[in-house]
């Protein structure tokens, strides 16, 4: 399946750490499965590149909040691994 989000996860390569982003294929009803994000969260769009950074937090037991931002860095690099594919 082509369509899907991608979430990074810190991979250490020949490099040094890098951050990888897995893909989480859409299910038949237009959702991937539950994702349990980490501390310093980062989505991808797979189709074009854009990485937006969120962060949750829970102020009570039936109350649970998320912001986002794009990270332009992340993004530049996730467009250039585009162009090498």
């Amino acid at each position: 399946m082509t369509e899907g989000i991608s979430a990074d996860i810190p991979t250490k390569g020949p490099k040094g750490w890098r951050r990888r982003y897995a893909t989480h294929a859409v299910d038949d009803d237009g959702w991937t499965d539950w994702i349990r994000p980490a501390q310093g969260y980062r989505m991808g769009c797979c189709d074009c590149g854009l990485v937006h950074e969120l962060e949750f937090r829970v102020v009570n037991v039936d109350d649970v909040e998320f912001r986002a931002r794009r990270n332009s860095r992340s993004t530049a690099a996730k467009r250039r691994s585009f162009r090498n594919d």
